[in-house]
């Protein structure tokens, strides 16, 4: 992937989940129409993080899914807290809080044409999930919002870099059964 590319995966990463929520949320601009920091922010860290992968001998992986894992928390909790300022029902927003910290991830995978983590075993939507009904509950206990905030944010974090570094995983579907001939048994 030239600079280009890797440019354009950061975006609808960065992006994708939050433009998708103020769409479905349908109250005022997407939030980096209407402020392009977020938008420079993650252009710059694609130039850079494009830069350092590009350095023979490196190998930032590791490091590349620890901050993914702050992104998905960030992304989590800025989803849940922007539907709950809209007056969204919990469900609905704890369902943006999800879909701003994941779906950037899905249109990423399904731009590099791989299997979306999260309909992998991997317990990413679940982090996701955890965080965002925390962060409900621990605000219908009219605890202080940014007390919230920071729990909602660590939970997920936390839960993110114990799966990467225990491999935790959620347990897979069946394996399909053996064709039977056309026999019942």
């Amino acid at each position: 992937m030239d600079v280009f590319g890797a440019i354009v995966v950061a975006l609808v990463t960065a992006l994708g989940g939050g433009t998708i929520r103020d769409l479905l949320l349908q109250h005022g601009p997407i939030f980096w129409v209407s402020d392009p920091g977020p938008l420079i922010a993650a252009i710059c860290t694609a130039i850079a993080a494009f830069t350092i992968a590009s350095s023979p001998g490196r190998s930032f992986r590791k490091a590349l899914l620890v901050a993914d894992a702050g992104g998905l928390a960030l992304f989590t909790v800025v989803g849940v807290e922007k539907a709950v300022g809209f007056g969204a029902h919990p469900v609905v927003a704890l369902m943006m809080g999800v879909i701003t910290g994941v779906a950037g991830g899905i249109l990423r995978d399904i731009l590099c044409n791989e299997i979306p983590l999260v309909l992998r075993r991997d317990v990413y939507a679940t982090a996701s999930i955890a965080g965002a009904g925390l962060y409900l509950a621990l605000r219908s206990a009219s605890l202080p919002p940014n007390a919230v905030s920071l729990v909602s944010i660590l939970t997920v974090f936390s839960i993110r870099v114990a799966v990467l570094r225990w491999k935790l995983a959620l347990p897979g579907a069946l394996q399909a059964l053996p064709p039977t001939n056309g026999s019942p048994q």
